[in-house]
């Protein structure tokens, strides 16, 4: 379910609604007042069909992925990074987690998360 902002050029973010850490995760960015179109890929992906270069469903669910205002896809913890960098309270943050070599260690850090997160949606 796509739940559009006001800002029409908004960061788009794709979760996995089916999984409470995700979930979770996503109303706390809501909460933040992060300006992103919230599109929930376990149950609609119509609003991303035309999407240029978008993956597809399996790629979706597999790791986190945002669709930035330019229309380039992001994935995986830089993705995390893109959103709390339009986070009010998470801003400096998202910012310093971009560079390397902060974004390589938390890149890894998320593969390792990526190998438990099957069992975390049971």
């Amino acid at each position: 379910m796509t739940e559009p902002t006001s800002n029409t050029t908004a960061l788009t973010v794709c979760y996995d609604g089916a999984c409470p850490v995700c979930r979770t995760e996503i109303d706390g960015y809501r909460a933040q007042g992060v300006a992103a179109d919230f599109v929930d890929i376990s149950q609609d992906l119509t609003s991303l069909e035309h999407a240029s270069g978008a993956p597809d469903q399996a790629q979706l669910m597999a790791r986190f992925h945002v669709r930035d205002e330019n229309g380039a896809w992001i994935s995986g913890f830089a993705a995390f990074c893109a959103v709390w960098q339009r986070s009010p309270k998470m801003k400096t943050l998202g910012k310093i987690c971009a560079q390397p070599p902060i974004v390589w260690i938390g890149e890894g850090l998320y593969r390792c998360y990526l190998i438990f997160r099957p069992l975390l949606k049971r």
